[in-house]
C-alpha cells in the first residue's frame, strides 16, 4: 500500500518519495487509513517504498499476499498519468459504503471511477 496516516492523522502518500525516507522510517509512525493499526514502512532495494500491515493484522483491507513490485509501480504510474491530465485522483481511497479500497479513485465531473490495476493473470471461466 502506498498511503498511510502519520502521527498527526494526516494522509500521506509514497507516490513522490522524499529523499530522507529511510530516516523517517526510524522516527515516524504510520497507521492504516482503514483499521488504524500500526503499519510498517518498507524501504528496500527490490520493491518501491511501501507500507504493510503486520502479519497478525485483522484489517478487512489487508490482503494475505503482498502487492508485487510491478503492481505498486503500476499504481504509481497511473496516479501520475491522471494527475498530468488534470483529473482529481486519489490513491487507495477507502470507500466505507462498499468497504473497498480501489487502487485509484478518479473524479471526472460529478462521477467517481474506481480503478484497479490488474497484474496477475485472470482465467476466462
Amino acid at each position: 500500500m502506498l498511503t498511510a496516516l502519520n502521527d498527526e492523522g494526516k494522509l500521506i502518500s509514497l507516490v513522490n518519495v522524499p529523499k530522507n525516507l529511510a530516516k523517517q522510517k526510524l522516527s515516524s509512525h504510520y497507521y492504516c487509513p482503514v483499521c488504524h493499526e500500526h503499519l510498517i514502512l518498507k524501504v528496500g532495494k527490490i520493491r518501491i517504498p511501501h507500507f504493510a500491515h503486520k502479519q497478525s493484522a485483522k484489517c478487512s483491507n489487508s490482503t494475505t499476499e503482498p502487492e508485487s513490485p510491478r503492481h505498486l509501480l503500476g499504481k504509481k504510474h497511473l496516479y501520475h498519468h491522471y494527475q498530468r491530465n488534470r483529473f482529481d485522483v486519489y490513491l487507495e481511497y477507502y470507500l466505507p459504503e462498499i468497504q473497498q479500497r480501489p487502487d485509484l479513485l478518479v473524479k471526472k465531473g460529478n462521477h467517481l471511477y474506481a480503478i484497479e490495476y490488474q497484474c496477475s493473470p485472470l482465467s476466462i471461466t
